[in-house]
Order: C-alpha cells, then sequence, then structure tokens
C-alpha cells in the first residue's frame, strides 16, 4: 500500500508526516476545531445573500468559460479521488464488509481531506448561478446540500479518516463526474436539450442517497469504531436530503411538466 497519492498535492504538508499510530487529524490546517468550517460556512450564506441583491438591478454575467473550467476541475478531481481511493486499497465490499476507520491508510485519509476543500469549492458553483441571474436554482435543496456535505467532509476527516465510509465517498464522486461532464456539456447545449438526461441523473442520486444508507447502516450494524454521533447525524442528513431530491423530482419531472416541456421545443423548432 502506498503512503503517498498519485500526483500527491498534500505532500509539502508537514502534518501528514506525523506518526501513523499517534495521527492526530487535528493538526491539519482547518481540522483544529469545527468552527473554522462553520465560520466559512457562515460566509458563504452571508455572501449569497449580498451577492442576489446586487445582482437584483443588474444584467447577467455569461461566466461561459469560467463554469467549463470550473466543471472540467470537479470531474477531474472526482477522477483522481477514484483512482488513488482503488489504488490505496478501496475494495467493493468496503460497500458491507467492515472496515475500521483510523489513519492507517494515509492515502484515504489525505483523499477525505482534499474532499473538504472540494466541498468548499462547490459553493462557487451557487454564487455562479445568482451571477447568472438563475435565482430559482439557489433553492433550499442546492445550498442545504453544499453546506451540509461540506460539514459532513470536516466530520469525515476528524472523527473517520477511513474504513467503510471511503464507499460513500467513492460513490459521491462517481455520481458527481458524470453530474459535473453533463454539466460542462449543457453549456454547449440549448435550454431544456436533453432532459432525460438531467432526469436519468437526479434517479441515479437518489440510488446513491439509497447505497449510502445501506453503507451507513452496515457500518452501524458491523460495530464498525464509529461513534455513535457520528452515525445519528449523517442518517439524518442523508434522509433530509434523499427527501428533497425526491420532491424535487416529483415537481421537475411530472407527465404533465415534460410534455410542456416538449409542446416548448416542438414551437421553437
Amino acid at each position: 500500500m502506498t503512503r503517498n497519492l498519485l500526483f500527491d498535492p498534500l505532500i509539502c504538508v508537514k502534518s501528514f508526516d506525523q506518526d501513523l499510530e499517534k495521527f492526530d487529524p487535528h493538526q491539519l490546517p482547518f481540522m483544529s476545531s469545527i468552527w473554522p468550517t462553520l465560520i466559512i460556512s457562515c460566509i458563504y450564506l452571508i455572501s449569497l445573500r449580498v451577492s442576489e441583491r446586487m445582482m437584483q438591478a443588474r444584467k447577467a454575467f455569461q461566466l461561459k468559460s469560467f463554469l467549463a473550467m470550473y466543471n472540467i476541475t470537479q470531474v477531474v478531481f472526482c477522477v483522481y479521488f477514484l483512482i488513488n481511493a482503488f489504488n490505496a486499497g478501496l475494495k467493493i465490499d468496503y460497500l458491507w464488509k467492515c472496515y475500521l476507520p483510523g489513519y492507517n491508510n494515509l492515502p484515504h485519509a489525505k483523499l477525505l481531506y482534499l474532499t473538504y476543500f472540494i466541498k468548499a469549492l462547490e459553493f462557487i458553483e451557487t454564487i455562479c448561478f445568482i451571477l447568472r441571474r438563475n435565482f430559482r436554482q439557489v433553492s433550499f435543496l442546492h445550498v442545504y446540500h453544499h453546506v451540509s456535505t461540506f460539514i459532513f467532509a470536516y466530520l469525515g476527516v476528524t472523527l473517520v479518516g477511513n474504513g467503510m465510509v471511503m464507499a460513500t465517498y467513492s460513490l459521491n464522486m462517481f455520481i458527481h463526474a458524470i453530474m459535473y461532464s453533463y454539466y460542462f456539456a449543457s453549456l454547449f447545449m440549448r435550454e431544456n436539450q436533453f432532459v432525460a438526461v438531467k432526469k436519468c441523473i437526479t434517479i441515479m442520486q437518489m440510488v446513491q442517497f439509497c447505497l449510502i444508507l445501506f453503507n451507513t447502516l452496515r457500518s452501524w450494524q458491523t460495530d464498525c469504531g464509529i461513534e455513535n454521533k457520528f452515525y445519528y447525524i449523517f442518517v439524518l442528513n442523508v434522509v433530509i436530503i434523499f427527501y428533497q431530491f425526491y420532491q424535487f423530482y416529483k415537481i421537475a419531472y411530472s407527465a404533465k411538466k415534460l410534455k410542456n416541456q416538449k409542446k416548448r421545443k416542438s414551437l421553437k423548432t
């Protein structure tokens, strides 16, 4: 098992040079306590309100080139995560078999730490929605999802570090690779084109949440070394997000709405 990631961007972070037997994740930058994470989340929420007010009387920005680079960056990281996770020992049976948490697998711990910063980077996505005056996309589901995943990225580093949770993160990265690939392609497509693809991605996201719940409950059932408070908060969070996605699915892809979208598309052509 390798000690470092392929093309390791964290090789200069001295906190990872600790003895693995006594590894303390709280020595890592931003990991000393949850306060930096909560402060960043609050700055994000405040920036949404400020930017929305600012854009009320302004024309929309296009940001096409910026968003293209952003989406490519997200896809590259997701693929990078998956390659390194499997290279460092991740197996399919992490989904249901007990693998103890801890920091003995340093590459996995580094991937979780990198994910923390990628989740922070995802906040930019919401700001771009506002700058493009796509206010409808800044829904409660969108904002709650980004804030909660950012906070759980912190908890994943400080409370878990490795083990069965890697299956959850890997599922998320797989879905995000597909999702951001679609977002990239959609920048060059007409509005309402490939609605079926968007519907399929939403279904895949809901299946992902079901598998994540299965993985978490199996970890709890096998007494796999994760603190109970993490289970309770995490399961509740996944259920809330799944319910919101399901509600979105019912509203966005109802038969009547899809029929109207096809009708408008035929009129345009």
